[in-house]
């Protein structure tokens, strides 16, 4: 069968993000066979948890419901954005920024089903909002959880080292959202009935649950059985409807960060590039930049000492390219999913909004945090003594050698 170059053409257009993540997945390949442990299997559980929950809801009109409400209680398109945008900051801190944006942003899309509003730039705030608000807890995102385990901060301490970029990248969000126009909000539909109270309160309950997986409360392999056995039980054709491109384009990161990682050349350039607070920043902000800040906390973790230099540099990478942020991977699934024809506005739009942000904030944090006498490097003492959970099992022992050897290296400096 010949697949013509249109097709091709068109193909990678819908979705450049799934095709660049198929590409260096697929590049990477020859240079070992995925294992198991290569993959973050509870982060694609949650995904497809809460697509099918979010499905659910949608199939029960409750965004219609939810989204005309809102449209009525908010005077203008000013105060209706500010609110889509900061329940994606405050959120984003307990829910976890991917979590926030799945909830969220459907929401602002039945938004501009129901007005004439262009919700273009809210979508693009919401992922800023996400991003940043999320650093503010440990559990808000995926790589600042796994750096805070990995590096055993306390609560307390993780709060401090974050303060400052929240504070900073939270002024100019909200000088972005006030530039955006005041103009009336209407609307000529009425408030829409909703489907099966039992059905909407049976997968409200499952998001709760979901939630309490995202805490490490209950197991997300429990969460998973229950949604799937309900979802077959209740609404099967959900199944139909789950993004899988999403979930594709998280397994071709991990597997693509797993082969990396495995090179003994990379490994040996890592440990010299991440010597000081400074270069550990910087390599953080600019790795996050191309394989995003999830993958790219995980490689450098295993790396380097700096655990405030990392932390603070996967945080402020987390702006930038769409791929910067796996949460703003679903925010341009979400988007293009509703307006296929968008894809090249919206990174454009994303882009710039994001280089607004991440330009000044890098540099700011960079000035004003990282001299030597802050710089925070943790002790041996305080590291997780398995520092690389993905990889060849093969090569963890070697890892962790040369992970001790390089703090030994640090300490002697010292």
């Amino acid at each position: 069968m010949k697949i013509s170059g249109s097709a091709v053409s068109s193909f990678i257009k819908k979705d450049p993000v799934l095709v660049f993540s198929l590409v260096l997945a697929a590049m990477t390949l020859p240079l070992r066979k995925p294992e198991p442990e290569d993959f973050d299997f509870d982060v694609l559980i949650l995904l497809f948890d809460l697509m099918i929950i979010i499905g659910a809801f949608s199939e029960l009109h409750v965004p219609d419901y939810l989204a005309v409400r809102l449209i009525r209680k908010c005077g203008n398109t000013r105060l209706l954005s500010a609110v889509l945008v900061m329940s994606v900051w405050f959120s984003s801190m307990f829910l976890t920024n991917d979590v926030a944006l799945m909830t969220f942003v459907p929401l602002t899309l039945i938004v501009s089903r129901k007005t004439d509003i262009d919700v273009l730039p809210v979508v693009v705030l919401q992922t800023l909002a996400a991003n940043i608000g999320s650093a503010l807890m440990p559990m808000g995102s995926p790589h600042n959880l796994f750096l805070y385990l990995h590096y055993g901060l306390g609560f307390t301490e993780m709060v401090i080292l974050l303060a400052p970029f929240v504070c900073v990248s939270s002024v100019i969000l909200f000088a972005l959202l006030l530039k955006e126009p005041a103009g009336e909000t209407k609307t000529t539909q009425e408030i829409p009935e909703t489907g099966s109270t039992a059905i909407i309160g049976v997968y409200g309950l499952l998001f709760a649950v979901t939630v309490l997986s995202v805490a490490h409360i209950v197991l997300p392999a429990v969460v998973f059985i229950i949604t799937v056995v309900l979802t077959l039980l209740l609404k099967p054709g959900l199944f139909r409807k789950v993004n899988y491109s999403l979930l594709i384009t998280f397994v071709c990161f991990f597997i693509f960060v797993a082969n990396v990682s495995s090179l003994p050349d990379v490994r040996d350039s890592l440990s010299v590039l991440l010597d000081t607070p400074e270069e550990t920043y910087i390599v953080a902000v600019i790795a996050s930049q191309i394989i995003s800040n999830v993958p790219a906390s995980i490689l450098l973790s295993g790396f380097t000492p700096h655990a405030g230099a990392l932390i603070n540099g996967a945080n402020v990478g987390g702006m930038g390219t769409v791929i910067a942020s796996m949460a703003s991977v679903i925010t341009y699934k979400l988007y293009t999913a509703e307006f296929p024809g968008e894809s090249v506005r919206f990174l454009k739009k994303f882009t710039i909004y994001n280089l607004i942000v991440l330009i000044p904030v890098s540099l700011i944090i960079y000035f004003t945090i990282w001299r030597p006498e802050n710089a925070g490097s943790i002790s041996q003492s305080r590291m997780r003594s398995t520092f690389t959970p993905h990889g060849p099992a093969s090569n963890r022992k070697k890892k962790q050698k040369d992970h001790i050897r390089l703090m030994k290296t640090c300490d002697h400096d010292e």
